[in-house]
């Protein structure tokens, strides 16, 4: 029997939500639109990185989008550093200041990459078909999902109604599908302040060599010590140092309405006094130095209510400790689009996303914690092991990555497809 018609509403045009109508693309009898609330494609942030997990969920999206993303990628600049994850270091005076912590090794076979957003978001662009022009509608805030009838109805800001038959959020760390699913006075449904917040900035890479030696700045680098670790990484092919440095408020409120405020190198300074040459040269040399505020979101049993699913950081904003976020948002997508690309009909949805939870809700969640735990350690907040650079040494070379990294998505969505071909029948 011929596949029927099934039309999905994509909410927002980030990452996840980009990935996931690539996926889509390949199945003739789906259709879909992507609403973006802005009026245009466009990422907040510098760097991105991704291990063996997100470029293989990117391969099954699309082989043409994991081609395409490693013209832009960029990977530790020593050829013999190529399997390095990051070499880990004091970073603060008082405290064997340049002592070398750890320098991690990742399996065979395994390897890292980073990238800056905006090129990621070009990326995935380009690998849409029609380059995006005919399938994503800019200006359309999502206020309201009516699902009482029998297709899903999405009211827009401007009064547009839209019918589809499953809405999939994928709109980010304040997203309204969110409020959907969990309710718009839930705890659940909104994101939580970590206590953390990480200065970014980015410098030239020759002004970064000058800075901190060309072994430090081309590969990937992590400086710790108290309530404060900073990480250093290239994107642009490599033109271009990305640093992302973290620092403990002390406080569980964020007193600001917006998560990214503007910084100057004083305050930058500031909040590291006491650090070493590296780091304090470092900072110096960024131009218009941001602070972005570290939320997550809670755990929860699940992503869905009815036919409306969340995707990425819609569903499982986490703090960037183990670089997981890119790499979970490729997965759902991957995973997702796999999944409903074997739906033949509107009546296979419901059973597919319960596959879908009880493969992802777990996984994503339990990330989120592990991340949220991983910062303290680099700021030896951990209450196990505090500043002890052997315990912190013992942590880092633990066998905790191998279970994010090992993740195999094809492999997933395959003993998904199996448990979806046995709930078929079995919900409404």
């Amino acid at each position: 029997m011929e596949p029927q018609p099934i039309n999905v509403a994509i909410i927002g045009a980030g990452i996840a939500g980009l990935a996931f109508a690539i996926g889509l693309s390949k199945y003739p009898h789906i259709t879909f639109i992507v609403y973006e609330s802005r009026p245009s494609y466009a990422e907040i942030g510098a760097g991105i990185g991704f291990s063996t997990n997100g470029h293989k969920a990117m391969s099954l999206i699309s082989p043409k989008l994991w081609e395409n993303y490693q013209s832009h990628a960029s990977f530790n600049g020593s050829p013999e550093k190529r399997g390095i994850g990051f070499n880990y270091e004091v970073g603060e005076k008082g405290l064997l200041e340049g002592k070398r912590i750890i320098e991690t090794v990742m399996p065979e076979g395994y390897m890292q990459s980073t990238c800056h957003r905006k090129h990621l978001l070009s990326v995935l662009v380009e690998t849409l078909p029609d380059k995006g022009e005919k399938c994503t509608v800019f200006n359309k805030k999502l206020v309201e999902v009516d699902d009482t009838g029998k297709k899903l109805v999405c009211v827009f800001a401007d009064g547009e109604k839209i019918k589809a038959d499953l809405v999939v959020g994928c709109d980010g760390i304040k997203s309204a599908c969110r409020q959907f699913v969990f309710g718009k006075d839930s705890e659940i449904g909104k994101a939580q302040f970590t206590g953390k917040v990480a200065y970014r900035g980015l410098v030239p890479m020759e002004k970064a060599i000058a800075a901190v030696g060309e072994d430090r700045a081309r590969n990937r680098q992590m400086y710790f010590g108290h309530h404060r670790h900073m990480l250093t990484f290239g994107v642009a092919k490599g033109t271009m140092m990305n640093v992302v440095a973290f620092h403990s408020t002390g406080s569980d409120a964020w007193e600001y309405s917006s998560l990214v405020q503007p910084r100057t190198i004083e305050d930058f300074l500031r909040d590291f006094v006491g650090w070493g040459d590296a780091v304090t040269n470092i900072i110096s040399s960024i131009e218009n130095p941001e602070v972005w505020a570290i939320f997550d979101h809670p755990r929860v049993d699940t992503f869905h209510k009815g036919r409306i699913v969340l995707l990425g950081d819609a569903a499982h904003t986490t703090s960037p400790h183990y670089g997981m976020g890119g790499g979970m948002s490729v997965e759902d997508a991957s995973i997702l689009s796999s999944l409903l690309g074997s739906c033949t009909s509107v009546n296979d949805v419901a059973p597919m996303l319960k596959v879908y939870d009880s493969i992802r809700v777990d996984r994503c969640c339990d990330i989120v914690a592990a991340s949220r735990e991983q910062g303290r350690l680099c700021d030896f907040e951990a209450d196990w092991v505090g500043d002890d650079l052997e315990k912190i040494s013992e942590q880092l070379d633990s066998e905790l990555r191998r279970w994010m990294w090992d993740y195999d998505p094809e492999v997933a969505y395959k003993k998904a497809l199996e448990e979806f071909e046995r709930e078929k029948g079995t919900v409404e």
